[in-house]
């Protein structure tokens, strides 16, 4: 098969070295480079990375230049749709994902083994820091969870992709499904909850999501073939902190075996939930209110309506936010200028400051026209016996006013 590895960059001059070093290690084919367009007039470095990618003489390479900023998720998907009009599979690598000297023939040879087989739905040469039990002596395992660090798909699978908030109560409403979203997507609810109240930054849930609607599989080496590196880089798109899933590059020579019939090994499928388990847990109170309160988010998205969209109808036009969560960003993102975030009331004593937003534990001020968020919303009767709420226009719980747009 011809096979082409597709590198997105944009401006981060540092880690799109690095990569284009270890992809000319791979001794790759065909290389599509594309790169975003800049966001200002005058980016040196963006130009620097133009320069990089034109100088590249070690490959068959194809540059294609964006003249607008359309941000990751729109080259991603651009990107793949463009390559698919010709090639029947395709490698995706982003500027921040170094390659080992083995990857490309593992993915490849992974590609080609399993072009045929339906129920394989991406090659990845990432492995999720699982424990492997000396006994196990394959070379890949397989999983229902993608990666979207170094990975590929083929084209008639990438059909499936689907970009739709209401995938997500879908597989809910399908026991079999469900079951696979508890044990390989419990994070995922929360990180497409992430998309709402910012644009939009992640499409890769939506791949894991389609490829968990399918009951699809991913094939993983047994050794790590990828090293995300985007750390401590501004300018980057996401994380810059260095997290529990990060794994370092094999050391050695990777020797492997892809066998005719694909099976699960159940003890790596326990690790793998274990894992999930340990850092997305759903036993408490506050757990399974979040969880509730992002699936009913998640299905307004579907439907276009807003938080600043119910507030408005009932004649709120400020607001105050009690409690500091992960949720507490992504409602000052939604309501943004329509009903802006005033403050935010805690019972803590230290005032700080939250995305430009002062945190106090002293109601500053309270209007007819302004609601008080309470996050969580079980904890409302707690507020109102330590403040005195009576100039609220509004007092209610977050999962309560998304109740209020079903």
């Amino acid at each position: 098969m011809n096979i082409p590895i597709l590198l997105f960059v944009y401006n981060r001059i540092d880690t799109t070295r690095k990569v284009l070093e270890s992809i000319r290690y791979n001794h790759v084919h065909k290389l599509i480079i594309f790169q975003d367009g800049p966001k200002k007039d005058d980016d040196p470095n963006w130009e620097i990375v133009n320069e990089l990618i034109n100088q590249i003489d070690w490959c068959d390479k194809e540059i294609i230049v964006s003249k607008q900023n359309k941000g990751l998720v729109a080259s991603i998907l651009q990107g793949l749709n463009y390559s698919f009009q010709r090639y029947d599979a395709a490698i995706v690598i982003e500027d921040d994902c170094c390659l080992h000297k083995d990857f490309y023939r593992f993915v490849k040879a992974g590609l080609e083994k399993y072009s045929n087989d339906k129920s394989i739905y991406s090659i990845t040469g990432y492995r999720w820091p699982i424990k492997i039990p000396d006994r196990y002596n394959n070379s890949i395992y397989v999983s229902y969870r993608i990666s979207s660090w170094g990975w590929a798909t083929w084209k008639d699978r990438w059909d499936d992709f689907s970009k739709d908030y209401g995938i997500l109560a879908r597989i809910k409403e399908n026991p079999s499904k469900n079951c696979y979203l508890e044990w390989y997507g419990r994070d995922l609810e929360r990180m497409l909850a992430g998309n709402l109240g910012r644009s939009e930054n992640s499409w890769a849930v939506f791949w894991a999501l389609s490829v968990i609607d399918k009951e699809g599989k991913t094939i993983s080496p047994v050794k790590n073939l990828i090293s995300h590196i985007g750390y401590g880089n501004n300018s980057g798109v996401h994380n810059t902190i260095r997290t529990v899933f990060d794994m370092d590059l094999y050391g050695g020579d990777y020797e492997f075996e892809f066998p005719d019939k694909i099976t699960s090994a159940y003890e790596l499928e326990e690790e793998f939930y274990d894992m999930i388990k340990k850092h997305f847990p759903l036993a408490t109170e506050q757990n399974q209110y979040y969880r509730d309160a992002l699936n009913k988010w998640i299905q307004l998205k579907g439907k276009q309506i807003s938080l600043a969209d119910i507030l408005l109808k009932r004649g709120i036009h400020s607001s105050v936010i009690f409690g500091i969560t992960s949720e507490t960003e992504l409602i000052i993102n939604e309501l943004g200028n329509r009903v802006p975030v005033k403050y935010i009331l805690t019972s803590k004593g230290t005032e700080k400051m939250v995305n430009g937003i002062t945190v106090t534990n002293t109601i500053l001020f309270a209007k007819e026209d302004m609601v008080l968020i309470v996050i969580p919303g079980f904890i409302i009767d707690n507020v109102k016996v330590n403040w005195d709420l009576s100039d609220f226009g509004m007092v209610i719980g977050f999962k309560e006013l998304l109740e209020l747009g079903e």
